[in-house]
């Protein structure tokens, strides 16, 4: 199916050629869209119990589509954002009564019931995609941390509410643990991210000798800036303060461990924790050339660092 047509079938109520008539059927086109994307942690990890895995390839499943609307979708800005609009739409659509639906919102619909979990940190994951759609530099840490309060926090919400381990301590940590993962996701992509004319780094950070100069530049000259031999002293200064910044959160999301008394749940965030961790490691080896190449990351340091969370 061609891309257009497979996203515009999941804005849809019915979920067009992709639509389902039993709640089977709903989970198990989650399962499967959730294995066929790749990414930094394995999805469906056997962390994750058998009993609330369906559950959690629900809940991935929209926020995979919900961030594809923003960066896969064939259109203009203009229609992504209607069409993360109409996504949104589905989450208050009553999908039992209709002989056809949507696969994603059918199957969330019933884990948001079994689970009891609020609408909020989907709506608000909504919010992080129409930031995408429209970017601009971000002008200091607190700018890009409330960015990070809707692209990533609440996706650890929602994890702490399907292990049934939500509260206001949990979710302060989890709030640092998952900010943490965002940035060094953004370190280790400002490579790739050049390509697409976006820069995560607040411009805060770069020497400030030079912060008035930098001030009130767009993401070009901000680029531009960035890849010019006379600046990589401030280059480096930027890049030891955004690596120091964010180890510290993650060091502090970590004081998480000791309140779960979910031990999948703790196993799980030691190796979120333990994955983020080695990102960043990996992103500080390559030193300046991170402007120029992706970092690859070695799986035993992963669970090397899984040792030392």
């Amino acid at each position: 199916m061609e891309t257009q047509k497979y996203y515009d079938c999941l804005i849809s109520d019915n979920g067009g050629d992709l639509g389902v008539q039993t709640l089977d059927e709903a989970y198990t086109f989650c399962e499967k869209l959730a294995k066929q994307h790749y990414e930094n942690f394995p999805v469906g990890s056997i962390l994750v119990s058998k009993r609330l895995r369906k559950y959690f390839f629900a809940i991935y499943a929209y926020c995979r589509i919900a961030d594809d609307l923003g960066d896969e979708y064939p259109a203009d800005t203009a229609t992504k954002l209607q069409n993360i609009d109409k996504f949104e739409s589905l989450l208050e659509k009553d999908m039992t009564n209709l002989s056809q639906a949507n696969p994603i919102f059918l199957a969330l619909q019933d884990t948001i019931r079994n689970k009891n979990i609020p609408l909020s940190p989907f709506k608000n994951l909504l919010e992080a995609f129409r930031r995408d759609c429209n970017f601009s530099l971000y002008s200091s840490k607190e700018e890009l941390l409330k960015y990070c309060k809707y692209s990533a926090n609440p996706v650890g919400e929602l994890v702490l509410y399907l292990f049934d381990n939500y509260n206001t301590e949990s979710a302060k940590y989890s709030d640092m643990i998952c900010s943490a993962l965002q940035l060094a996701n953004f370190w280790q992509d400002i490579s790739v991210d050049k390509k697409n004319m976006r820069c995560y780094i607040p411009k805060e950070f770069l020497c400030p000798n030079h912060a008035n100069h930098v001030g009130e530049i767009g993401i070009k000259e901000f680029l531009a800036y960035l890849d010019k031999p006379q600046n990589q002293q401030d280059f480096t200064y930027c890049l030891d303060e955004i690596y120091l910044w964010t180890e510290n959160l993650f060091n502090e999301g970590k004081k998480i461990l000791p309140t779960l008394k979910n031990p999948r749940l703790k196993l799980e965030l030691r190796a979120i924790i333990s994955g983020g961790k080695s990102i960043l490691r990996a992103s500080q080896k390559q030193g300046l050339n991170i402007y120029h190449k992706r970092p690859k990351i070695n799986k035993l340091n992963i669970v090397l660092n899984f040792f030392r969370v």
